[in-house]
Protein backbone atom coordinates (compact mmCIF):
# COMPACT_ATOMS: atom_id res chain seq x y z
CA UNK A 1 0.00 0.00 0.00
CA UNK A 2 1.55 3.59 -1.00
CA UNK A 3 1.81 6.25 1.32
CA UNK A 4 -0.27 9.20 1.30
CA UNK A 5 1.71 12.64 2.02
CA UNK A 6 -0.27 14.74 4.75
CA UNK A 7 -0.21 17.98 2.66
CA UNK A 8 -1.38 16.26 -0.57
CA UNK A 9 -5.12 16.55 -1.58
CA UNK A 10 -6.16 13.12 -0.78
CA UNK A 11 -5.02 13.56 2.56
CA UNK A 12 -7.16 16.59 3.04
CA UNK A 13 -10.17 14.85 1.19
CA UNK A 14 -9.44 11.62 3.89
CA UNK A 15 -9.55 13.90 7.13
CA UNK A 16 -12.37 15.83 6.09
CA UNK A 17 -14.42 12.25 5.79
CA UNK A 18 -13.19 11.25 8.53
CA UNK A 19 -14.56 14.28 10.91
CA UNK A 20 -17.70 13.93 12.42
CA UNK A 21 -20.49 15.48 11.29
CA UNK A 22 -20.75 18.51 13.67
CA UNK A 23 -17.23 19.49 12.73
CA UNK A 24 -18.22 19.52 8.93
CA UNK A 25 -21.63 21.33 9.65
CA UNK A 26 -19.57 23.95 11.99
CA UNK A 27 -17.19 24.29 8.93
CA UNK A 28 -19.66 24.78 6.70
CA UNK A 29 -21.48 27.11 8.61
CA UNK A 30 -18.49 29.32 9.20
CA UNK A 31 -18.03 28.91 4.93
CA UNK A 32 -21.61 30.33 4.45
CA UNK A 33 -21.20 33.04 6.93
CA UNK A 34 -18.43 34.41 5.26
CA UNK A 35 -19.96 34.41 1.99
CA UNK A 36 -23.18 36.44 2.78
CA UNK A 37 -21.89 38.78 6.02
CA UNK A 38 -22.65 42.36 5.62
CA UNK A 39 -19.61 44.66 4.97
CA UNK A 40 -17.97 46.15 7.94
CA UNK A 41 -18.51 49.79 8.55
CA UNK A 42 -14.79 50.85 7.66
CA UNK A 43 -15.28 49.55 3.69
CA UNK A 44 -16.94 51.84 1.61
CA UNK A 45 -20.33 50.50 -0.97
CA UNK A 46 -17.91 50.74 -3.84
CA UNK A 47 -14.59 49.79 -4.74
CA UNK A 48 -11.56 52.04 -3.70
CA UNK A 49 -8.24 50.92 -4.43
CA UNK A 50 -6.14 51.43 -1.87
CA UNK A 51 -3.79 53.40 -4.29
CA UNK A 52 -6.26 55.81 -4.93
CA UNK A 53 -5.06 58.92 -4.54
CA UNK A 54 -2.11 58.25 -6.78
CA UNK A 55 -4.25 56.91 -9.75
CA UNK A 56 -5.78 60.74 -9.41
CA UNK A 57 -2.83 62.43 -9.39
CA UNK A 58 -1.22 60.30 -12.03
CA UNK A 59 -4.57 61.35 -13.77
CA UNK A 60 -4.39 65.10 -12.83
CA UNK A 61 -0.88 65.21 -14.29
CA UNK A 62 -2.08 63.74 -17.81
CA UNK A 63 -4.49 65.74 -17.87
CA UNK A 64 -1.81 68.81 -17.62
CA UNK A 65 0.52 67.79 -19.34
CA UNK A 66 -1.58 67.09 -22.60
CA UNK A 67 -3.26 70.79 -22.24
CA UNK A 68 -0.04 71.91 -22.19
CA UNK A 69 1.33 70.34 -25.15
CA UNK A 70 -2.03 71.31 -26.57
CA UNK A 71 -1.36 75.21 -25.90
CA UNK A 72 2.02 74.60 -27.26
CA UNK A 73 1.60 73.05 -29.96
CA UNK A 74 -1.00 75.50 -31.32
CA UNK A 75 0.99 78.84 -29.46
CA UNK A 76 1.42 80.44 -32.87
CA UNK A 77 -2.59 80.61 -33.89
CA UNK A 78 -3.45 80.90 -29.81
CA UNK A 79 -1.05 84.12 -30.08
CA UNK A 80 -2.59 85.62 -33.76
CA UNK A 81 -6.07 85.16 -32.34
CA UNK A 82 -5.17 86.73 -28.77
CA UNK A 83 -3.61 89.61 -30.95
CA UNK A 84 -6.16 90.17 -33.34
CA UNK A 85 -8.88 90.59 -31.16
CA UNK A 86 -6.73 92.65 -28.53
CA UNK A 87 -6.63 95.12 -31.86
CA UNK A 88 -10.33 95.08 -32.33
CA UNK A 89 -11.06 95.58 -28.80
CA UNK A 90 -8.40 98.68 -28.82
CA UNK A 91 -10.45 99.90 -32.13
CA UNK A 92 -13.68 99.51 -31.41
CA UNK A 93 -13.19 101.52 -27.87
CA UNK A 94 -13.64 104.68 -29.53
CA UNK A 95 -17.24 104.20 -31.19
CA UNK A 96 -18.36 105.87 -27.80
CA UNK A 97 -16.65 109.21 -28.79
CA UNK A 98 -18.41 112.27 -30.12
CA UNK A 99 -16.19 112.96 -32.82
CA UNK A 100 -18.45 110.70 -35.30
CA UNK A 101 -20.52 113.93 -35.11
CA UNK A 102 -17.99 116.53 -34.90
CA UNK A 103 -15.68 115.57 -37.56
CA UNK A 104 -15.40 118.10 -40.24
CA UNK A 105 -14.15 115.15 -43.07
CA UNK A 106 -15.82 112.37 -41.91
CA UNK A 107 -19.24 114.29 -42.06
CA UNK A 108 -18.55 115.61 -45.28
CA UNK A 109 -17.83 112.43 -46.75
CA UNK A 110 -20.58 110.48 -45.25
CA UNK A 111 -23.20 113.48 -46.72
CA UNK A 112 -21.42 113.31 -49.99
CA UNK A 113 -22.01 109.25 -50.27
CA UNK A 114 -25.54 109.54 -48.62
CA UNK A 115 -26.43 111.75 -51.76
CA UNK A 116 -25.59 109.60 -54.39
CA UNK A 117 -27.07 106.83 -52.65
CA UNK A 118 -30.23 108.59 -52.32
CA UNK A 119 -30.30 111.03 -55.48
CA UNK A 120 -27.91 108.83 -57.67
CA UNK A 121 -25.93 112.34 -58.71
CA UNK A 122 -22.56 111.48 -58.56
CA UNK A 123 -19.40 114.27 -58.28
CA UNK A 124 -16.60 113.93 -60.68
CA UNK A 125 -13.88 115.70 -58.46
CA UNK A 126 -12.86 113.71 -55.27
CA UNK A 127 -12.19 114.88 -51.67
CA UNK A 128 -10.26 118.84 -51.29
CA UNK A 129 -6.85 118.36 -50.15
CA UNK A 130 -3.93 120.77 -49.32
CA UNK A 131 -4.02 121.37 -53.39
CA UNK A 132 -7.51 121.67 -53.26
CA UNK A 133 -9.58 118.94 -55.34
CA UNK A 134 -7.91 119.16 -58.50
CA UNK A 135 -6.92 115.58 -59.97
CA UNK A 136 -8.53 114.00 -57.19
CA UNK A 137 -10.26 110.35 -58.09
CA UNK A 138 -14.22 110.89 -56.80
CA UNK A 139 -13.79 106.67 -56.81
CA UNK A 140 -13.73 107.41 -53.12
CA UNK A 141 -16.69 108.52 -52.42
CA UNK A 142 -18.47 106.15 -54.75
CA UNK A 143 -16.85 103.30 -52.77
CA UNK A 144 -17.93 104.91 -49.61
CA UNK A 145 -21.72 104.30 -51.22
CA UNK A 146 -21.06 100.53 -50.85
CA UNK A 147 -21.50 99.73 -47.18
CA UNK A 148 -24.35 102.65 -47.24
CA UNK A 149 -26.03 100.22 -49.46
CA UNK A 150 -26.41 97.43 -46.52
CA UNK A 151 -27.48 100.31 -43.24
CA UNK A 152 -27.61 104.13 -43.81
CA UNK A 153 -25.69 105.11 -41.16
CA UNK A 154 -22.90 107.03 -40.17
CA UNK A 155 -21.81 104.73 -37.56
CA UNK A 156 -22.01 101.75 -39.54
CA UNK A 157 -19.68 103.75 -42.11
CA UNK A 158 -17.43 103.94 -38.78
CA UNK A 159 -17.92 100.47 -38.56
CA UNK A 160 -16.80 99.49 -42.47
CA UNK A 161 -13.49 101.59 -41.20
CA UNK A 162 -12.98 99.75 -38.35
CA UNK A 163 -13.33 96.44 -40.79
CA UNK A 164 -10.89 97.89 -43.48
CA UNK A 165 -8.15 98.41 -40.51
CA UNK A 166 -8.66 94.82 -39.72
CA UNK A 167 -7.83 93.63 -42.94
CA UNK A 168 -4.96 96.21 -43.24
CA UNK A 169 -3.43 94.05 -40.29
CA UNK A 170 -4.17 90.86 -41.66
CA UNK A 171 -2.01 91.94 -44.48
CA UNK A 172 0.19 93.44 -42.45
CA UNK A 173 0.50 89.79 -40.94
CA UNK A 174 1.27 87.97 -44.26
CA UNK A 175 3.70 89.97 -45.37
CA UNK A 176 6.22 89.27 -42.50
CA UNK A 177 5.36 85.74 -42.25
CA UNK A 178 5.79 85.38 -46.38
CA UNK A 179 9.07 87.27 -46.04
CA UNK A 180 10.43 86.81 -42.60
CA UNK A 181 8.71 83.77 -40.85
CA UNK A 182 5.81 83.25 -38.29
CA UNK A 183 7.89 84.66 -35.44
CA UNK A 184 7.60 88.03 -38.03
CA UNK A 185 4.62 88.03 -38.72
CA UNK A 186 3.55 87.62 -35.31
CA UNK A 187 6.02 90.67 -34.47
CA UNK A 188 4.57 92.61 -37.31
CA UNK A 189 1.17 92.23 -35.90
CA UNK A 190 1.46 93.28 -32.43
CA UNK A 191 3.84 96.41 -33.22
CA UNK A 192 0.95 97.40 -36.25
CA UNK A 193 -2.15 96.47 -33.71
CA UNK A 194 -0.54 98.66 -30.84
CA UNK A 195 0.66 101.56 -32.59
CA UNK A 196 -0.75 104.98 -31.71
CA UNK A 197 -1.39 106.42 -35.15
CA UNK A 198 -2.86 102.99 -36.50
CA UNK A 199 -5.31 103.07 -33.85
CA UNK A 200 -6.16 106.78 -34.24
CA UNK A 201 -7.11 105.65 -37.97
CA UNK A 202 -10.04 103.45 -36.96
CA UNK A 203 -11.42 106.45 -35.36
CA UNK A 204 -12.80 108.20 -38.32
CA UNK A 205 -13.26 107.72 -42.29
CA UNK A 206 -10.58 109.75 -44.48
CA UNK A 207 -9.27 108.79 -47.63
CA UNK A 208 -5.52 108.13 -46.42
CA UNK A 209 -7.50 105.63 -43.46
CA UNK A 210 -9.69 103.89 -46.16
CA UNK A 211 -6.75 103.80 -48.91
CA UNK A 212 -4.40 101.37 -46.74
CA UNK A 213 -5.79 98.18 -46.91
CA UNK A 214 -5.50 98.57 -50.61
CA UNK A 215 -1.82 100.03 -50.71
CA UNK A 216 -0.79 96.72 -48.61
CA UNK A 217 -3.24 94.41 -51.07
CA UNK A 218 -0.98 95.72 -53.84
CA UNK A 219 2.39 94.74 -51.99
CA UNK A 220 1.38 91.37 -51.05
CA UNK A 221 0.13 90.57 -54.85
CA UNK A 222 3.61 92.33 -56.14
CA UNK A 223 5.42 90.13 -53.63
CA UNK A 224 3.44 86.86 -54.19
CA UNK A 225 4.32 88.06 -57.91
CA UNK A 226 7.90 88.25 -57.62
CA UNK A 227 8.22 84.86 -55.84
CA UNK A 228 6.46 83.17 -58.67
CA UNK A 229 8.60 84.43 -61.28
CA UNK A 230 11.94 84.22 -59.46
Amino acid sequence: RCAILPSSPLARKVRASNAPCGSRRNATLRKNRRAYAPPSKNRTAGFVPRNFNALSCMHIRNKLIGSLYFVWSWRHEILFVFIFCAALLLRLQSFGDRHYFYNGDYNRDYLIAHHILVYHEFPLVGPEGGFGAAGASPAYFYFLTLPLLMKDSIIFLGLFNVFLQMVSLFFVYLLGRMMFGKAVGLGALALFAANENIIYQSNFVWQPHVMQPFLLLSIFLLFISYTRKS
